[in-house]
Parts: structure tokens; sequence; C-alpha cells
């Protein structure tokens, strides 16, 4: 991994990897830097220095333009507030452009149109966030189709911004203030589309001008989503099952500052554009094991308030704390070994329930050191301490 300051610096280290027979697997670049060549200006030199290379492009602020590549290589800009879409070659050439500022009077008469996504036909779908609709373009900007209002009810939009085109031509929309994924299918013309599904989102309550939250989707249909106000991001099925969620909020690379772009490369790698921190992160799908509704067991009973935490498969308090996992295979929770238990140790503790349900932390030899307290949440000691205690 090469990391640069600008844009003329990333150009000349594409250049020195092309003079020596090297090529990186892809170019992550920062719309826009200080005092700087910025991403935009650098995508049309590196694409002809290398040809093909992948190029990922991460807008640093809410009013930034977001892309979008056709399966012939043109690349489609939303270009917020100029109320218009551009198209380019590949290789940065402009092609066309259409769009004016409107109240969706007219099909090109934008507000603010934010996300882009474009289908195997290479038709363009623009979220034209401020007109609370998607509309329908082919490949040069003329017109095909639109769909959607503002309202809340099935088919109708708040803030639209994040949107994807699956493989069999289903296309997916972040409705953002209503916290919904909505899910819309063709006719067989291409031009008709009808509401289908709709999934709730435990996120985007924040309505600042940063919070514009982005989907994709990988190979098998699965939808990742970013939740920018959580510092996180979110994966579901197809059908709105949660399936894994990561993140928290930090400067550094172990959280998120402002997650908001996402893609999924060839490689099925998710990648997460964070525009608070200037990182572009790449992470591996974890998959975390989802469980049917019906089969979740009762929650344990206890002085506080414990809630589920699907992305997680936990048991948690008001502040995030977790104190049981779901054993997925048994059905069963399990109570949480803190840290400050398990590096007591030399050996690792193991639970176990006995048959009144209590569940106890025992070492390598059998001995209960631990007994869990379902009402307090908490490991309490059983004395006397053995000898395999370190302290």
């Amino acid at each position: 991994v090469v990391a640069v300051a600008d844009g003329e610096s990333a150009v000349d280290q594409v250049k020195l990897a092309s003079e020596s027979n090297r090529r990186f697997s892809a170019a992550i670049l920062d719309l826009t830097v200080a005092g700087g060549m910025g991403g935009a200006a650098a995508a049309q030199l590196i694409a002809k220095l290398a040809p093909g290379l992948p190029l990922i492009v991460s807008s640093g602020y809410s009013t930034d333009p977001v892309m979008a590549a056709s399966p012939d290589g043109s690349v489609y800009v939303a270009d917020t507030w100029n109320y218009r879409i551009q198209k380019f070659t590949a290789d940065g050439q402009f092609i066309t452009m259409w769009g004016k500022a409107g109240q969706g009077d007219t099909p090109d008469a934008f507000w603010g149109p934010r996300g882009v996504a474009v289908d195997q036909n290479g038709n363009v779908y623009i979220t034209d966030t401020g007109n609370k609709r998607v509309v329908v373009f082919d490949g040069n900007g003329n017109f095909i189709s639109e769909f959607g209002s503002y309202g809340m009810d099935s088919g109708q939009f708040d803030e639209p911004v994040g949107i994807a085109v699956a493989k069999n031509g289903e296309v997916y929309v972040a409705d953002t203030w209503n916290q919904r994924i909505q899910v819309f299918t063709p006719d067989a013309s291409g031009k008709n589309f009808t509401f289908s599904r709709v999934w709730s989102v435990d996120a985007w309550g924040n309505q600042s001008t940063e919070n514009k939250p982005f989907l994709a989707l990988d190979d098998a249909g699965n939808v990742f989503v970013t939740d920018p106000a959580d510092y996180r991001v979110l994966e579901f099925s197809s059908n709105g099952q949660i399936i894994h969620g990561w993140g928290q909020y930090s400067s550094g690379i172990d959280g998120f500052g402002n997650p908001v772009g996402i893609a999924i490369d060839g490689d099925g790698h998710v990648w997460v554009m964070d525009s608070a921190n200037n990182f572009a992160m790449r992470f591996s799908a974890t998959n975390i094991t989802s469980v049917p509704v019906n089969e979740i067991p009762a929650i344990p009973t206890a002085q506080i308030t414990l809630t589920y935490d699907a992305t997680k498969n936990e048991l948690v308090d008001s502040a995030n704390n977790a104190y049981y996992q779901l054993d997925t295979t048994n059905k069963i929770w399990v109570p949480i070994v803190p840290d400050s238990i398990s590096q007591t140790f030399t050996e690792p503790l193991s639970a176990f329930q006995d048959v009144t349900n209590t569940w106890y932390l025992k070492t390598k030899a059998g001995i209960a050191v631990y007994q869990w307290d379902p009402n307090g949440l908490v490991w309490k000691l059983l004395s006397p301490i053995p000898a395999t205690a370190t302290n």
C-alpha cells in the first residue's frame, strides 16, 4: 500500500510502477485535496497511464459529486449542486451532460441529485434527492422513466440518497428520512417500476447535511449500507434480514469518522470512504450467522432492560454494553466473559450450564471459579481462588 498527499503524487506512483513492470490493484482518490491535485483530475491521468486499473473515488464533502461506472467504462457523475449529470469516458474525457435546477416539473429538473447507479444495459438511475424521486435515463441522457413522490407510503420517499441495481434489475433505494430501504421491480419493458418490498433500518435518524447514506450490492445480492451518524456499516440480505454490522466512532482505522461512500470490488471486499478521517478502508466481510426471528430465544430477565443487537447476535443495554452472546446452534443465550476475567487466568475458561440452568466458568480441570448473576449481569468469583489464577 502506498499513501500520498495529493493527486499529482498518485500519478507519479502509478507511472513509476508502470516503468518497473509493477501494477497496483486499485487507486483510491479523494475528489478534493486542499492545495493539490484532486481525484477528478488525477483519475484522468491515471486512466491513461494504467488502462483498466480500478479507480475508487471518495467524496470528501456532502456537496461533492458522486460517481458510477457503466458496463462500457463510461463514468457518470452526479454534480449535486450544479443540478446535473455529467458523462465521461473511462480516461476522463467529457462526453455529455444533462440537468438543470428545478422542482421535478420535467425529467431533467433536479434538486440536489446525489446517488447514481447503472444497470447491466447501461441505463442510468438517479436519486433526485430534493424532489423525492428516482429518474431513469439511457446512457445519453434520454428520459426512460421515473418513480416515487414525497411521503411515507410504499413507493414514496423522503430524502432518497443511495441507490443500486441488482443483476436481476431490482432497484434498491436508501429512503433516508423514512429510515428504510425500498426495493422496486421493473416490468419486461424496463420502463415501469413496481414497489416490491421494504424493511426498516435502525439508523439515519439524524437529518443533518452530513448524514447521507449510500449502499452497494455484492454478487450474492446482499445489501451494504453506510450509517454516517452512528459510524458504522450494516449488511442485510436481499430480503432485509440483518446479517452483519461493524463500526464505532474513531479518528483512526479502528472505526469511522463519517462513513459515506461504499462499494464492493470484484473480490468481494467492502470499500468504505471515511470522509471525516480521509481514509478509504477495505474490509473482508465477516459472515455472522443470522437467526430467524421466530428462533430467537426469550431475553433473560435482569435488573436492567436488554435488547437484541442482530448485527452481532448479542444482548446489550442502552449504552450498547454486551452481556449475552447467542449460541446460534443451540439457540441459547451464553453470558459473555469480559477481558477483566479472562486475562486473569493463564488458561482459557469455558462457560457451562448445569441442570438448574445456572452458568459457571470452569478451568480445564473442571473447577468452577465464577458463577453468573443473571439479575446483576455480572460474573461472581467463587472462593477460594484456585491455583491457576495469576493474582
